[in-house]
């Protein structure tokens, strides 16, 4: 309960949901520009609070998939592989930067 309090009372006296939308806006944009530059078969998907990649080589997006998202993990980056990610109000720039890097990496094993 006081957990759930004091997030009320964050969400109504900060901006975190502007923060929110707007860390994950900037998350999709880079990803697509990191996406084009790669030359990775995938796409975003989702809102910028909750955004998702999708791999598109058909039978072959399991095994992309498997190497992405392990590749992200060793470097220090957990992503669901089946579900939305989430942007949080305790992510920052930083965060966001650091983790599209890890990104750009992962894609040049696939």
């Amino acid at each position: 309960m006081a957990a759930a309090l004091e997030t009320i009372r964050i969400v109504d006296s900060t901006d975190v949901i502007s923060k929110i939308w707007e860390l994950g806006q900037y998350f999709i944009d880079e990803m697509k520009k990191i996406i084009i530059q790669s030359k990775v078969k995938c796409h975003m998907t989702g809102v910028a609070p909750m955004p998702y990649m999708e791999f598109d080589y058909g039978e072959l997006s399991l095994s992309k998939k498997c190497v992405f998202y392990g590749e992200c993990a060793k470097r220090g980056i957990l992503f669901h592989p089946n579900h939305h990610w989430y942007i949080s109000g305790a992510h920052t720039q930083n965060d966001i930067d650091e983790t599209l890097f890890v990104c750009e990496q992962a894609f040049k094993m696939l």
